[in-house]
């Protein structure tokens, strides 16, 4: 996004950089969510967490993650059990813009939108889907089991909603390619 220009975006060297947002009133509370994030791939083939949010404290603590796997694909995970996968294959040196959008009816369901489109639409996800509210950081490029992101990451955002899939995602996306 934004041209040829990464002054908006931080580079995550996939070994040991990473941010975070550690704070107290920085909650979700379910029964929805939406994850939002721009990024770029700089190497392939093995998991790389773009968001999570868990205890750094206790190794694979994640309550929720969303990022590559290493069949270059998206996915969000639920402690260490794969919940939802996206249907394209992802490649190098391109900008991604990414909404992972979940609502519970009594059971979870998740979608992916990829550049402005549905990739996944609206699955039954599967495994342990509860999220505690309990005092967790948000993680930018890492998870609480060692893996990292190598690449861009830019404009993250989570959301105690999912985005409108009609309007928002749709602007999200036009606004970083204009």
């Amino acid at each position: 996004p934004f041209g040829d220009s990464f002054s908006r975006s931080v580079k995550f060297n996939g070994t040991d950089s990473y941010a975070y947002v550690n704070r107290q009133d920085f909650r979700i509370f379910m029964p929805s969510v939406g994850l939002e994030a721009w990024f770029k791939l700089s190497a392939l083939g093995s998991k790389q967490v773009i968001i999570a949010r868990n205890d750094v404290r206790s190794v694979g603590g994640n309550e929720i993650s969303m990022g590559v796997n290493a069949s270059n694909q998206l996915y969000v995970s639920r402690g260490n059990t794969t919940v939802l996968t996206a249907a394209q294959t992802l490649t190098t040196d391109v900008w991604y813009h990414v909404v992972f959008n979940a609502i519970n009816f009594g059971g979870w369901i998740g979608a992916f939108y990829l550049n402005g489109e549905v990739d996944t639409p609206y699955t039954v996800l599967t495994g342990n889907t509860a999220f505690d509210g309990a005092d967790k950081q948000w993680l930018i490029g890492r998870d609480g089991n060692g893996n990292f992101f190598n690449g861009y990451i830019s404009n993250v955002a989570v959301y105690g909603l999912p985005l409108d899939p009609t309007d928002d995602v749709g602007q999200h996306y036009k606004s970083g390619t204009s």
